[in-house]
């Protein structure tokens, strides 16, 4: 009965969103291009920019896994498959091409790959999570579950750091060695200084963010569970984060079928930098977005059911 209610109340999230109109003031873009990068009935299960290519983690009907990467018009040039037995948490591009966390034989290890796909070493993992997997000065970091940030080096001892990211946030790695901590439920963002621990908050919101938050409120008073049922779990207001090292971006929750996706751009102040609309293709109308990507000039968007969007936000 829960997880009928739960559903119930995502889908009244996604049906009223129908209605909404985006906030004013936020800048349409078109799609630049979309392709798919897994066949029918796979799903998208992760996603990252790496210069002139793509990285996306794929998942067949029967569970197997594969990391493809792709240009930025979709052209396939490498790709890694993995045994049915093996789960594979989350990519995060790096210097090298690709990192993977994997579980195999209950053990948790972090994967390497280069721009071909051929294997480069593996690290096994005490602990971590798919979607806090960073890019930290250049090389892949781990987030346990206490915030412990492990930044892993190729032929040296592995750097350790404490940090306020846990699980259920969302983690971003910025340039100058900070954290952004993003709070699903609120849009709430929080800075965190990898070398000195301090902490900044900012006050910035944006009116996608605020209008997310009050239509969440909104569904929840109308969803409201029966005598005797445990109340509803609330909705996410931030599907999913992205960074080019210097902003951050926030994929808005629900989106607007009728108009398009929102993303919110923060600077490294936390300050609002850019607020757009994208909206899917045609083809996509009815997809569901729920992956965010962006470099310095571009937003790429993933769809569940195994497309990806490309958006240019900068010339």
């Amino acid at each position: 009965m829960r997880a009928a209610m739960l559903a119930l109340c995502a889908w009244l999230s996604v049906a009223n969103a129908q209605k909404i109109t985006p906030p004013a003031g936020a800048v349409p873009l078109q799609p630049a291009s979309f392709f798919r990068v897994a066949p029918t009935d796979w799903k998208l299960r992760d996603l990252r920019i790496d210069g002139d290519g793509v990285w996306s983690l794929i998942q067949a009907p029967a569970g197997s896994f594969s990391i493809v990467r792709t240009s930025l018009a979709g052209h396939q040039s490498a790709r890694v498959d993995f045994p049915a037995e093996e789960r594979v948490l989350g990519v995060v591009s790096s210097n090298s091409g690709v990192a993977a966390m994997v579980v195999r034989n209950r053990k948790l290890s972090l994967d390497r790959f280069d721009r071909q796909g051929k294997t480069l070493g593996r690290t096994p993992l005490q602990c971590g999570s798919g979607d806090q997997l960073l890019l930290l000065d250049g090389e892949v970091a781990t987030v346990c579950p206490d915030g412990q940030i492990t930044r892993h080096l190729i032929s040296q001892p592995p750097e350790r750091y404490t940090s306020w990211a846990r699980p259920g946030s969302l983690t971003e790695a910025l340039r100058d060695r900070r954290l952004l901590i993003a709070d699903r439920l609120t849009g709430k963002l929080l800075f965190n200084n990898l070398d000195t621990g301090a902490l900044f908050s900012p006050s910035h919101s944006s009116p996608e963010i605020a209008q997310a938050v009050a239509h969440i409120d909104h569904v929840m008073k109308s969803a409201d569970a029966r005598p005797g049922e445990p109340p509803l779990a609330r909705s996410l207001v931030v599907m999913d984060t992205a960074t080019d090292g210097n902003s951050i971006g926030l994929l808005v929750w629900p989106f607007h079928p009728d108009f398009g996706v929102a993303v919110v751009v923060h600077a490294g102040d936390g300050s609002v930098a850019g607020r757009f609309v994208c909206p899917m293709p045609p083809a996509l109308r009815d997809a569901t977005p729920h992956k965010l990507e962006m470099n310095a000039k571009l937003l790429a968007i993933g769809v569940t059911g195994g497309e990806v969007v490309i958006y240019r936000y900068k010339e």
